[in-house]
């Protein structure tokens, strides 16, 4: 029997409510929208801003192979394919496809998932990297000071990224060569990764609303943000040598902090989960939410489900939102709940994502994205795309999107 995997709890970070306002079409601009027809397989770019609409292909592993029936696609930032998931009408089994952004080619990843059709996929981002497509309300004015652990296992290690790219991690510190004054560098950083050191805990940093935030000696924290620092060690002999302690100290600076151990605070691919909606029928449930290695095609299960859903989306935290007919639904694997949030009074809600804040959904009734809020409401104010039939949509800002930069290794 399924087991669900609660030791991915921590992946997720935490749970900020999303508003339950719809925004005006604004929340759209600067996106460009990829979707592909269950019905004939094609696969369609739309370019918000200028209003344009391109025909990229049916998707095919041969020019005279299409593959149709898709009705679940995520797409991880930054490569050039689309990860689909294809039920093939011979074995009866599902597979995960790449799809060529540019040419709909599709290639099978790895061994089969199984029997039963994936309905919904989206992608989830590790706690402790920049949100992408997806504003987090970060707290301001961050000050403080806090002794490094020195521990380097790869799941602790000190690691720090800076506006330019650069990472410092523990190792250069131990090697580092300082200024006079122990200072090894002064400047801007976007993610942090640190354990503090000491027994117990710190209250080494505050907000400049007063807030004041412990740091637990146990535990490991991500910072992300825009972070005005300074690495410096307090004991410097020789020509520049640091023989002491090493401390960061934050001196301005825009954050968002989360508790917990992450491998890797540089936006990479393999920061990002693919998580799915799989029809099964077995032990009494409908369906289960999965983990999806987009490199293997290798799944997990994180819960069985008691419905049926038609899509997925993610907006940050440990939830997911799923439809299942007009109705609106938020699956939480941590507490093991299926809850139900409203209706939109739709029927063919197949497809749903997140663009910032803001759900969208696309009706096949009549062939419109519509604005949706989290208690299930459409908004009035609807987009026609050019599109038809899509089981799932997929949101790229479009300084960011593959159709208008080079390939990218996936």
């Amino acid at each position: 029997m399924f087991k669900r995997l609660t030791h991915l709890a921590p992946v997720f970070a935490l749970i900020t409510t999303v508003g339950a306002l719809a925004q005006e079409t604004s929340t759209l601009q600067g996106l460009s929208l990829y979707g592909i027809s269950r019905s004939d397989g094609l696969l369609s770019h739309y370019d918000i801003d200028t209003q344009t609409y391109q025909k990229v292909g049916y998707v095919h592993r041969i020019l005279t192979d299409r593959l149709t029936g898709i009705d679940a696609a995520a797409y991880v930032p930054g490569l050039s394919n689309i990860f689909g998931f294809w039920q093939s009408d011979q074995d009866g089994l599902s597979y995960l496809i790449y799809i060529h952004c540019k040419t709909a080619k599709a290639t099978i990843v790895g061994r089969d998932m199984g029997p039963g059709l994936v309905t919904g996929a989206t992608v989830v981002l590790n706690n402790g990297s920049e949100q992408w497509l997806t504003p987090i309300e970060y707290q301001s004015g961050l000050t403080g000071l806090l002794n490094i652990n020195p521990n380097n296992s790869p799941d602790n290690e000190f690691t720090l990224v800076c506006t330019d790219g650069r990472i410092i991690t523990r190792d250069d510190l131990h090697h580092a060569k300082v200024q006079p004054d122990g200072v090894y560098f002064e400047g801007e950083a976007t993610n942090i990764r640190i354990r503090s050191k000491g027994v117990g805990s710190q209250d080494g940093l505050s907000f400049s609303d007063g807030t004041t935030v412990t740091t637990y000696n146990d535990r490991t924290y991500l910072l992300s943000g825009k972070m005005k620092v300074r690495l410096y060690n307090d004991h410097v002999v020789g020509n520049g040598k640091a023989m002491g302690h090493w401390w960061i100290e934050f001196l301005d600076g825009t954050a968002m902090i989360d508790g917990g151990g992450e491998t890797n605070v540089t936006l990479i691919p393999g920061e990002w989960f693919v998580v799915a909606v799989q029809d099964i029928d077995t032990y009494g449930y409908n369906s289960r939410l999965i983990t999806v290695n987009h490199q293997t095609g290798s799944t997990q299960t994180l819960m069985l489900l008691n419905n049926r859903y038609d899509s997925l989306a993610w907006c940050g935290g440990k939830v997911f939102f799923a439809t299942r007919g007009d109705k609106l639904y938020v699956l939480n694997p941590d507490a093991d709940t299926e809850i139900y949030l409203g209706s939109a009074d739709k029927e063919q809600l197949h497809a749903m994502e997140f663009a910032g804040w803001q759900l969208v959904s696309f009706d096949s009734d009549v062939d419109r994205l519509f604005p949706m809020t989290t208690n299930g409401t459409l908004n009035n104010q609807s987009h026609d795309v050019d599109m038809y039939d899509l089981g799932s949509i997929i949101f790229v800002p479009r300084d960011k999107d593959p159709m208008y930069i080079d390939d990218h290794y996936d």
